[in-house]
């Protein structure tokens, strides 16, 4: 009972071992994090969006596959596609996609690219935000404005004094306004955002004739915030701020006005709007983060757990018997078989005996003694030593006086005096 015990006792300590190793500290509690996808109620959600798009009578499809699947949908057709995706991305997209995806809107499709990269009053110098592929394979570059750091700091400077905030020390809500005159401006005069930069903003082209028409300015910074580019025979829309139609922006100031005249800029008369939600990790693709996050993969393990100490600890330290494999009879065995036999049927010096005979019977010439022995033609081999000879004589009297010898010294003897007289 105390040996079973000590078992179980082992086997809770390498459980919690294991534990400690793989799973870790848990972090405290917290909200979830509101991810920019058409399932997500949280401040940064499209559900929304999505829901508003569907009650205008607008086809929507939720993307949870790659954008290398987009031109193959049979459900989509080939040109009026409006596609909103968002950066930056939680699952990596592949070169084979974005390449997809350029061919796709280079053939008459709208894309809006709703960009947050940028980091909340991040120094232009020394924290300059790498240029998003995304947007690279677009041809464009969206960037911290060139300034030297002397005046990107009183830009910054002058930017923080304009900021307002709340009672929790958050800068609030500002607005976006107007630049020029354009469709898509149509009934709109002030866009409100949630997010901020300090420092001015530039989107650039990196291909030839590519060209950004500004739509939208941030009187904070003075400078451009959402554009329209054109690529190939399609049309690409940027903003510098993720929450422009977010599910708490969409219904501030003129957001929903914008958005409104965006999709009926793009869409074509059986246009479909396409949210990428699969590179936010809303996935049909195997995700291996998923996969660890299953409540039934937990379930399984602990059930492997739990069967493993009722195993170590149990009554019995096997769940079957312990069948031994039969083995094939060999040389060996055959040898010890018959050695038995002979071992229990003949008297030691009968053995000896036979022994002695069974050697001088090799000799060539054998010619006196009843029982073949000739020590004579025994002692004219010059190499054997005459110990040898007088201590197998001896062996042999004794035999005579009832005497059994020692059978392995006889046996080794009769081998030695075998080797020296060939």
């Amino acid at each position: 009972m105390r040996e079973r015990l000590v078992t179980l006792l082992g086997a809770l300590a390498a459980v919690y071992l294991v534990f400690v190793l793989l799973v870790g500290p848990r972090e405290p509690n917290a909200a979830p994090e509101s991810m920019p996808t058409t399932a997500d109620r949280g401040s940064r959600g499209l559900q929304g969006l999505q829901s508003w798009i569907e009650s205008s009578g607008i086809r929507v499809k939720s993307l949870r596959s790659r954008y290398d699947q987009v031109p193959t949908d049979a459900a989509l057709p080939e040109r009026g596609n409006l596609m909103i995706l968002t950066l930056p991305q939680s699952l990596p997209v592949r070169q084979l996609e974005i390449d997809a995806l350029k061919d796709w809107v280079e053939r008459g499709n709208s894309v809006l690219v709703l960009d947050g990269s940028i980091e909340v009053f991040a120094q232009p110098q020394a924290r300059r935000r790498q240029p998003s592929s995304m947007l690279a394979a677009l041809g464009f570059s969206l960037e911290f404005a060139d300034a030297e750091l002397d005046e990107a700091d009183k830009s910054g400077d002058a930017a923080a004094a304009k900021l307002e905030l709340d009672k929790d020390g958050r800068p609030q809500p500002r607005g976006l306004t107007i630049r020029g005159h354009h469709p898509v401006l149509q009934g709109v005069q002030v866009v409100q955002v949630r997010t901020h930069s300090l420092y001015p903003l530039s989107l650039t082209p990196k291909e030839k004739f590519r060209t950004a028409l500004v739509l939208l300015e941030d009187p904070v910074t003075r400078s451009p915030a959402f554009w329209q580019v054109r690529i190939g025979d399609g049309t690409g829309w940027i903003s510098g701020y993720a929450d422009l139609f977010g599910n708490v922006a969409l219904g501030a100031s003129d957001n929903a006005r914008l958005l409104a005249n965006v999709v009926a800029s793009s869409l074509g008369p059986d246009g479909w709007v396409v949210f990428d939600d699969m590179h936010q990790g809303l996935t049909e693709v195997y995700d291996p983060n998923a996969f660890f996050g299953d409540a039934r993969l937990h379930a399984t393990l602990w059930f492997i757990v739990g069967f493993w100490l009722v195993y170590v600890a149990g009554r019995s330290n096997r769940i079957a018997p312990l069948v031994q494999r039969a083995e094939l009879p060999r040389a060996v065995d055959f040898v010890r078989a018959v050695g038995g036999l002979f071992g229990r049927r003949l008297a030691g010096h009968e053995v000896a005996l036979g022994l002695l005979r069974h050697f001088f019977a090799e000799l060539r010439g054998v010619r006196a003694g009843a029982d073949g022995i000739d020590w004579d033609l025994l002692a004219r081999f010059p190499r054997v030593p005459r110990s040898q000879i007088d201590e197998l004589r001896a062996m042999h009297s004794g035999l005579a006086q009832g005497r059994t010898p020692d059978l392995v010294r006889l046996n080794n003897l009769i081998n030695n005096i075998r080797k020296l007289q060939q």
